[in-house]
């Protein structure tokens, strides 16, 4: 294992309904890596959409409410930003 990368890593998910947290783990001793933890939130961004297909202001601030309730948890879990990557479905961009 490249010793360069790291020992955990956190994925933040954003879907169209559901905003998931994935904590991830490195094992050296079986050279593979396993989820210790994962919660999700569901928010139901698609009805929250405006005529012109943008999310509403309660939305976006839910969005961001959750984005930094996750943040808080993964430095509680000792997990620096670097390695908490963000990833949104098409559905939402």
């Amino acid at each position: 294992m490249d010793p360069k990368l790291p020992n955990e890593l956190a994925v933040i998910d954003i879907g169209g309904n559901t905003i998931n947290l994935a904590l991830f783990l490195r094992q050296y001793d079986q050279a593979g890596i396993i989820k210790t933890y994962k919660t999700g939130q569901r928010l139901r961004l698609m009805e929250e959409l405006d005529g012109n297909g943008f999310l509403s202001q309660t939305a976006t601030l839910n969005v961001e409410n959750t984005i930094e309730t996750y943040s808080s948890w993964c430095a509680s879990a000792g997990i620096r930003p670097e390695n908490i990557i963000c990833v949104a479905t098409s559905a939402v961009r």
